[in-house]
């Protein structure tokens, strides 16, 4: 369940990602080049941090190409700060240009929105796990044939098998899964993202 929305049924936050304190903008910059009166900011890893990793995923897997080793996912939008405040804020373009250097994303949250992502990403990470698993078996087929062979164990279905014919079905397996929740994701983040 979102932390950021347990409290408002509407928020705008905005990511930032910067190397020192002193190049995120400034509480009193913001209320004015976003024309509002309330700002909160907050460090990444802290009370919404679960949160905060669903929208950077989010931005990974709409905008980055697939990846299909987990470790290497989610690394290329990972916020330091962020700022929390009244809902409907829309990007300003004063306010892009004077921090586009620190800014990673602003969003426009409302209701389940934060449930609804983390449902899909979740059955994205499932797909990208069968496509992945189906990859390894051409190895383990390999594997076994060598194994089949040193040892003098008789059985053409392991020895004698058509590697191609696997490697080809292995590329299309689970992609369609793959393609359709990276879309999904992709349309979440055009309807929630500043515009």
């Amino acid at each position: 369940m979102s932390t950021l929305l347990k409290n408002f049924s509407n928020l705008t936050v905005v990511l930032f990602k910067a190397q020192f304190p002193s190049n995120l903008p400034l509480k009193k910059d913001l209320k004015e080049l976003l024309d509002v009166k309330d700002i909160h900011f907050y460090k990444r890893n802290g009370h919404h941090e679960n949160d905060v990793e669903l929208l950077e995923k989010a931005l990974c897997i709409s905008r980055g190409p697939i990846v299909f080793k987990p470790y290497g996912r989610y690394f290329a939008q990972v916020a330091t700060d962020i700022i929390i405040t009244k809902p409907g804020v829309s990007a300003n373009i004063f306010a892009n240009l004077k921090y586009s250097s620190v800014l990673i994303e602003g969003f426009n949250l409302s209701g389940l929105c934060l449930d609804d992502l983390e449902l899909l990403i979740k059955r994205y990470e499932t797909a990208i796990s069968v496509h992945v698993q189906a990859m390894d078996w051409l190895g383990a087929a390999k594997a076994n044939k060598t194994k089949f062979l040193n040892e003098q164990i008789v059985d053409l279905t392991v020895t004698e098998c058509d590697f191609e014919v696997i490697e080809n079905f292995n590329k299309n397996y689970a992609m369609t899964a793959v393609n359709s929740t990276r879309v999904a994701i992709s349309d979440w983040v055009d309807q929630y993202c500043w515009r």
